[in-house]
C-alpha cells in the first residue's frame, strides 16, 4: 500500500455515518423515572423500521446483538 493509499484509508476510518434502523421505546411517560430495573424502571423494547425487519430473519432465542443507542433526551449532566 502506498503512502497516499494509507492516508486515504486513514481518512475514511475517521468519518462515518449513523443511520437509524429503529427506535428504543418504553411505557415511560415522565422524565422523573427510575434509572435501573431494580429501581422499578419499565421494560424497554426495540422497534425496527419496516425496511429492516428482514434483517432479523434467522435470529434465535439467546442470540446476541449489539445495540448502539443515542440518548438524545437524556440530560447532559448525568
Amino acid at each position: 500500500m502506498t503512502n497516499k493509499e494509507q492516508s486515504e484509508d486513514q481518512t475514511k476510518r475517521k468519518h462515518f455515518r449513523i443511520k437509524p434502523i429503529g427506535f428504543i421505546g418504553s411505557d415511560l411517560k415522565c422524565r422523573d423515572a427510575p434509572r435501573q430495573t431494580s429501581e422499578g424502571a419499565p421494560n424497554a423494547f426495540i422497534e425496527l423500521l419496516p425496511s429492516y425487519t428482514n434483517t432479523l430473519h434467522g435470529m434465535q432465542v439467546d442470540d446476541e446483538i449489539i445495540i448502539i443507542s443515542w440518548l438524545h433526551r437524556a440530560p447532559g449532566e448525568t
